[in-house]
């Protein structure tokens, strides 16, 4: 049986996110990736990222809490935060990963 994730409410992602997301969605075009450089179009999926990963405590609604990019940018960014996340806690002694909201 595969896992769910649950719905976008339960992920963090309701209708606070989704109010920011149709707010600074206009503003993104023609104006570079923060994560990447490159600049967004119209035609290509971009996404409201936390600029504060939600794993360390970044809220959606605040305000500069979010911004603007590219979908697999963003997708690609929660994998370096576990890795990250996976070194830190071997050099504190600690293997298991104890959270999977991000």
């Amino acid at each position: 049986m595969a896992k769910t994730r649950g719905t976008t409410k339960q992920r963090g992602l309701g209708y606070a996110h989704q109010q920011e997301r149709k707010r600074l969605l206009p503003l993104a075009y023609n104006t570079p990736c923060p994560l990447c450089g490159y600049l967004m179009c119209l035609d290509e999926q971009l996404d409201l990222d936390h600029v504060v990963p939600r794993c360390f405590g970044g809220q959606t609604g605040e305000p500069g809490s979010g911004r603007i990019v590219h979908a697999s940018c963003n997708r690609a960014e929660g994998p370096r935060i576990r890795r990250a996340l996976r070194h830190q806690w071997a050099v504190m002694g600690t293997s298991e990963i104890r959270s999977r909201r991000w």
